[in-house]
């Protein structure tokens, strides 16, 4: 298993939660990412995007892909394919989710793309983690702590069924028109989220 992490301009105001990147990672800069990167002292493995956020020089040697500004990808969707070429399967991206709203939902929407493929993704910030379920189950061990909610992303989502949190559901179905899952509780227990037809959009807060 080969991960990716990509970086991209959102704020990151505390860099001490996100740790050494393994050696082994593939490193990405999408556009103005590379600031972060230079914060963290490691040097990415390419740099991709339009320039329009970059705040600092491009190390010397590091491959550089630039696209016109005009264009149909986002440098973040730009950099996951990217990482999709070099044979990635997990993707975790940092100063993606803090921003823009609109990047933001353009993020989960990537999220989303990479999941319906087969790949692991998440959006990472200093408190929240944010990834998406298509017909299948995720469960979390006992030690995790805090909230997490639960959204559907397509029109509905069938057979939804959450055991070991606080408010348990049992083949349930969620709307992208109610917010029925929102701000559940771990409580000790091994968890598990399963949806049997559909798309959901989690969110673990710290």
């Amino acid at each position: 298993m080969k991960r990716c992490c990509i970086f991209g301009s959102a704020p990151i105001n505390n860099y001490a939660w996100i740790g050494r990147l393994p050696d082994s990672d593939i490193v990405i800069a999408a556009d103005g990412g590379l600031h972060h990167l230079n914060q963290l002292n490691r040097k990415p493995d390419y740099f991709v995007g339009d320039m329009d956020s970059l705040t600092d020089d491009i190390p010397a040697g590091i491959p550089i892909e630039q696209y016109p500004s005009e264009k149909d990808d986002t440098d973040t969707f730009i950099a996951a394919k990217k990482g999709l070429a070099l044979g990635c399967d997990i993707f975790s991206f940092y100063g993606c989710s803090s921003g823009c709203l609109s990047h933001t939902l353009a993020n989960i929407q990537l999220l989303l793309y990479l999941e319906k493929r087969g790949h692991s993704a998440v959006l990472l910030d200093e408190n929240t983690e944010i990834l998406t379920l298509s017909n299948r189950a995720l469960s979390f061990d006992s030690a995790r702590k805090g909230k997490v909610s639960v959204f559907s992303l397509s029109q509905q989502a069938v057979g939804v069924t959450i055991e070991g949190l606080k408010y348990p559901l049992n083949e349930a179905k969620l709307t992208n028109s109610f917010a029925l899952g929102v701000s559940n509780e771990f409580i000790g227990k091994t968890s598990t989220i399963k949806v049997t037809n559909g798309d959901l959009l989690i969110i673990l807060e710290k």
